[in-house]
């Protein structure tokens, strides 16, 4: 297993797992954590290690099911799963202060496997999210690929890419390009411009 992308503690089960692919529900599980901090106010996953994060998941959730398990496609993250103690899952108890809506849209949003896990669309119709939903208001638009990014259609050089830094310099500090620039904290620093 390699370390994961990112804080390791909003990383759903499937990144701290190696898959070799992943869609939006790696975005759902990230909110989730969010979603479960501000109903604990405190983040229920902190991990020191990727082992630890995969324990503390399956401490609150529960021991993923025979079939989720099979799903997992890293054989020594599959192993290190099975060898974890068998848990219930403490969910109820962790979040025993939220109202029944918040706690049904967390748990939809915190499932082991990434094909149970609910997605924005439907969370909107959840009673939870739907009385705040203005479908008006959500524009949703499909995933970029690199093609549609610009910096992937120029061919860059080293003298290129400094060019850019510059410029991009100077749109926030605009005295740079005469070798002086003025900090945020107002002193001054010398540029080499």
């Amino acid at each position: 297993m390699t370390e994961p992308i990112g804080k390791r503690w909003y990383n759903a089960p499937e990144v701290l797992c190696s898959w070799v692919s992943y869609d939006t529900a790696i975005d759902v599980w990230s909110i989730g954590c969010v979603f479960a901090q501000m109903l604990v106010r405190r983040q229920p996953f902190r991990g020191h290690s990727t082992r630890h994060q995969l324990q503390l998941i399956v401490d609150l959730l529960g021991t993923p099911s025979r079939e989720e398990l099979d799903a997992i496609q890293s054989k020594a993250c599959r192993q290190l799963i099975d060898s974890l103690p068998y848990s219930e899952g403490k969910c109820k108890e962790t979040f025993a202060d939220a109202s029944e809506e918040s706690f049904d849209l967390l748990r939809m949003m915190l499932q082991f496997s990434p094909h149970s896990r609910v997605m924005v669309p439907q969370a909107l119709e959840l009673s939870y999210i739907g009385r705040l939903s203005c479908p008006d208001d959500e524009p949703t638009r499909g995933a970029l690929g690199a093609s549609d990014l610009e910096l992937e259609r120029r061919e860059e050089s080293v003298q290129t890419l400094g060019e850019d830094f510059f410029q991009e310099a100077l749109h926030y500090c605009p005295d740079a390009g005469s070798g002086t620039c003025r900090s945020s904290t107002g002193s001054a620093s010398r540029g080499t411009a």
